[in-house]
């Protein structure tokens, strides 16, 4: 029974640890999602001002028509 307890004392630990870095891990996540939102958001303000408007044809990379013709919503 004590190397039950033990074990069980070992895996609380490891599960404590990994908890921790997932936590961690997802702050970074989160950090690296607000900047590059913050990116994207910048490149369609410049590419708002230099850019043609699209022609309505045009795909996104996933192949789905974006809904817009301003380059500014374009980008989708």
């Amino acid at each position: 029974m004590n190397e039950y307890k033990r074990e069980q004392k070992y895996w609380q630990k490891e599960f404590t640890k990994l908890s921790e870095k997932l936590t961690h891990h997802d702050d970074h996540l989160r950090t690296i999602d607000a900047w590059f939102s913050q990116l994207l958001d910048e490149v369609r303000i410049l590419a708002a001002d230099t850019l043609p408007t699209p022609p309505t044809s045009a795909t996104s990379a996933s192949g789905r028509t974006c809904p817009s013709t301003n380059i500014a919503e374009y980008i989708c």
